[in-house]
């Protein structure tokens, strides 16, 4: 990954990090889900936070925001 595309990750990490805990919390996650396009139900959240957040604390770190935005296929 190049630092063009680092810096762009680590934006629009900051933008949906608005509580600036350094994690994306679900309440988060409903928000830029929905920036997506999505409009996701309460279960298709608790899915999407299952697959994000690969060390099961409840939050997405900026780690697992990189892993996960980096897929070709994000959802």
């Amino acid at each position: 990954m190049d630092d063009e595309t680092l810096d762009e990750i680590t934006e629009i990490f900051g933008h949906y990090d608005k509580d600036k805990s350094g994690s994306i919390d679900p309440t988060e996650l409903l928000v830029l889900l929905r920036a997506l396009g999505d409009e996701p139900t309460a279960d298709d959240l608790a899915m999407a936070l299952e697959a994000l957040d690969l060390d099961h604390n409840g939050q997405i770190s900026f780690a697992e925001f990189v892993t996960w935005w980096g897929r070709e296929e994000r959802y």
